[in-house]
């Protein structure tokens, strides 16, 4: 199977709750894979709040992102979610789903 950067996104999700050791992920963020910018500045800014930043399309949530966090919210301890970029560059259903994923607290 062939791997591209939505794919390598939700690995490098994963490898946040890959260790038992690991410190709980309280935070994902959300950037288009098409607008790297906007990923660069919200993978800087997750990472430094101890968290993953997952990519996506404009239009729809992929099924990369949505399993990366899934993944994440199973762990037990997410409570927010970061998107980075605006409605030029992510949907409003894009960001809707995405949201539907990270549990209220």
């Amino acid at each position: 199977r062939e791997s591209d950067r939505y794919d390598t996104s939700r690995l490098v999700a994963a490898a946040f709750t890959a260790s038992g050791d690991a410190t709980p992920v309280t935070v994902v963020g959300l950037a288009t894979g098409q607008n790297w910018p906007d990923a660069l500045v919200g993978a800087a800014a997750v990472g430094n709040l101890g968290g993953p930043l997952v990519l996506t399309t404009p239009d729809v949530l992929r099924p990369t992102a949505a399993t990366a966090v899934t993944g994440l919210a199973g762990a037990g301890a997410l409570r927010s979610g970061l998107v980075f970029g605006g409605r030029d560059t992510l949907s409003d259903t894009t960001v809707a789903a995405f949201a539907a994923l990270v549990p209220a607290r």
